[in-house]
C-alpha cells in the first residue's frame, strides 16, 4: 500500500524520467509533468500522512547528502546533512497550526535560504516542501515556452486551462530573445520588423494554433503519427 501510494504521488516524474532516458527532446512535457507532480503530492499529502501506513520515519544524514547532490540542493551538503540528521516523523514532531493553513502556492516561502527546513511539518508535508524547493530549477523560461507550444493534445488542453498573464510574459521574453537582433532568425521579413510587431504576430498565430483556425485547420496535422506516439518534438 505504501507503495502504491508513493508511485501514484511520483508518477509525472517517473514519466518525465522515462522521457529523459530515451534521450529524446521533451522540453515540451517538463512543464506540464511537473504541475502533475505538484498536483498528485497534495492530493497524496493526506496519505502520506497517515502513520498506520508509514509509522515514525527517521531521516538518514547519508541519505540527505545524496538527496542533495542528485537533485541540487542549494545549500551546503554538511550543513543540510546537520539540520537534518535527528528529524522524526512521528507523534515527537507534529505537525504545526501554521503549516495546516499553507496554501500550495506559499510553499516557495520555504525554498529561500531565510527560512530553515521545518522538522515540525509532517511527513506529507515535508515531501512537498523538498518537492518544491527544486522544482524551480525544472520550470525555467523554455520550458514555459515548450509547453505552450506542444501539439500533443493533453498538454494543449492545459495550456488552455492554466496559462496566466505570467506565463505570457516569460513567452515574450524568450519570443524576443528568439527573434529580435542579435538572434539566429535571419529570415528579411522578420528583421525588418520591429520587438512589438514580432510579439503581437506570434500571438495572432499562437491563438489560430490553440483553437486549430487556419493555417492549423487540417485534421490531418493533428493526426500525425509522431504526434499519435508522443515523438512532438518532430
Amino acid at each position: 500500500m505504501c507503495i502504491y501510494i508513493l508511485l501514484h504521488a511520483v508518477f509525472p516524474v517517473l514519466r518525465l524520467l522515462r522521457y529523459c532516458d530515451k534521450n529524446k527532446p521533451a522540453m515540451d512535457k517538463i512543464f506540464f509533468l511537473s504541475h502533475r507532480t505538484t498536483v498528485a503530492l497534495e492530493k497524496s499529502e493526506p496519505f502520506l500522512n497517515d502513520k498506520s501506513l508509514f509509522g515514525s520515519l527517521m531521516i538518514d544524514a547519508n541519505l540527505t547528502k545524496e538527496g542533495n547532490t542528485i537533485l541540487g540542493g542549494t545549500g551546503d551538503a554538511d550543513a543540510d546533512s546537520s539540520e537534518d540528521d535527528n528529524i522524526v516523523f512521528d507523534d515527537a514532531h507534529p505537525q504545526s497550526e501554521d503549516d495546516s493553513d499553507v496554501e500550495p502556492n506559499d510553499f516557495d516561502a520555504y525554498t529561500t535560504d531565510v527560512t530553515p527546513y521545518n522538522s515540525v511539518m509532517s511527513f506529507g508535508r515535508q515531501v512537498i516542501w523538498h518537492w518544491l524547493k527544486r522544482k524551480v530549477r525544472i520550470e525555467h523560461e523554455y520550458a514555459i515556452v515548450g509547453w505552450a507550444l506542444c501539439v500533443m493534445d493533453d498538454i494543449r488542453k492545459d495550456v488552455l486551462e492554466r496559462l496566466t498573464g505570467p506565463h505570457r510574459d516569460t513567452i515574450e521574453k524568450v519570443v524576443k530573445r528568439l527573434h529580435v537582433p542579435l538572434c539566429p532568425n535571419s529570415n528579411p521579413a522578420i528583421s525588418a520588423m520591429s520587438s512589438h510587431e514580432i510579439i503581437d504576430t506570434f500571438w495572432n498565430e499562437f491563438k489560430a494554433f490553440q483553437y486549430r483556425t487556419n493555417p492549423y485547420h487540417d485534421a490531418s496535422r493533428w493526426a500525425n503519427y509522431d504526434i499519435t506516439i508522443g515523438n512532438s518534438y518532430l
